[in-house]
Parts: structure tokens; sequence; C-alpha cells
């Protein structure tokens, strides 16, 4: 069984974006050595990830290679992705996709 595991950055007051939606709060620290927390790091130990429409349409956005060229990728979406940045699967029942995680046996999500 899968353990499903979480990584997310966050400001001290609880927030992921500015009000205007930018994350440059979060690129000054890109390329920080962040030993074991990095999430290069955290990456390798894990076989899929899970991301949210939101999540996805902003990495999409990004011109550099797709970063999941090693995981399953699942979308939380109830939209279609029409021109996918690379290999990806959606789902939009959030119970269901967590008994589904649960049941993997190829790594931890």
């Amino acid at each position: 069984m899968a353990r499903i595991l979480g990584y997310i950055a966050t400001s001290l007051d609880g927030f992921i974006a500015a009000p205007d939606d930018s994350l440059d709060w979060l690129f000054r620290y890109e390329g920080m050595d962040l030993g074991e927390h990095d999430y290069a790091h955290f990456l390798k130990r894990i076989r899929t990830v899970v991301m949210g429409r939101g999540t996805y349409d902003f990495l999409a956005k990004d011109p550099v290679a797709w970063a999941y060229g090693h995981q399953r990728v699942i979308v939380v979406t109830s939209r279609p992705i029409d021109d996918p940045m690379g290999p990806l699967e959606t789902r939009s029942d959030v119970d269901a996709l967590i008994a589904e995680l649960r049941n993997l046996d190829d790594g931890d999500v």
C-alpha cells in the first residue's frame, strides 16, 4: 500500500501565492540547497504526483521541460487537458482518487 505524502511551499503567514497569484517570493530561494527537504529530493522518493488543475496550469505556462518524466502524474480537474505538457491522467472524484492511491503498490504518492 502506498503512503500518501505531502510537499508544499508556503510562506510563514500560511499563503502559497501572493495576492496577485505570484510565486516570486518562492523563486527567490530557487537553487538554495535545502538538503533532504529539497523538492528534487522529495520527487525521487515518490512514484505518483497528484496536483490540482491550478498548479498544472501554472506549470504548463512555464517553458521549461516537464519535470515529472519519471513519475505517474494525476491532475485533479473536471475539465479536459487538451495539450498536456507530458504524460498525465486526470481525475475529478477526489474520494475515489484517494481510494485508488491507497491501493497503489508501486511506490509512494
